[in-house]
């Protein structure tokens, strides 16, 4: 719900280095520790079922469309990674279909006299 957040937008970039040029952004929601970003990210809440709507912004910056699969990753500084799944068809063979395979696979026994009596030539 918008009403329980609190923005307070402030300026540190004589206080925080390397943070010259880009403003800082407190957040603080009941009950919970306020933390800072800067004016280059979003933020998203985490939902009761575990949930997380990924910011419009965010998904039209990265050319994400809806129903994308993604992988996700938890990373050893406690981050979690989202990367888009690579989702490529695959064909699964009938034994008939093998078998035709198998048959296109073979060669005719003058074609194989004549490989034999090469071989032996060389």
């Amino acid at each position: 719900m918008i009403s329980d957040f609190e923005f307070r937008i402030s300026d540190f970039s004589n206080t925080h280095p390397g943070h010259q040029r880009s403003k800082l952004r407190s957040k603080h929601i009941s009950g919970l520790p306020e933390f800072w970003y800067n004016e280059f990210m979003e933020t998203a809440k985490l939902g009761k079922r575990g949930q997380v709507s990924i910011p419009k912004a965010v998904l039209e910056q990265l050319g994400i469309e809806a129903e994308t699969i993604l992988l996700v990753e938890a990373t050893a500084d406690g981050s979690i990674l989202l990367r888009p799944a690579g989702v490529y068809p695959i064909e699964l063979y009938s034994d008939a279909r093998v078998a035709e395979f198998m048959e296109e696979d073979q060669i005719s026994d003058d074609l194989r006299e004549k490989i034999r009596k090469k071989l032996k030539e060389s």
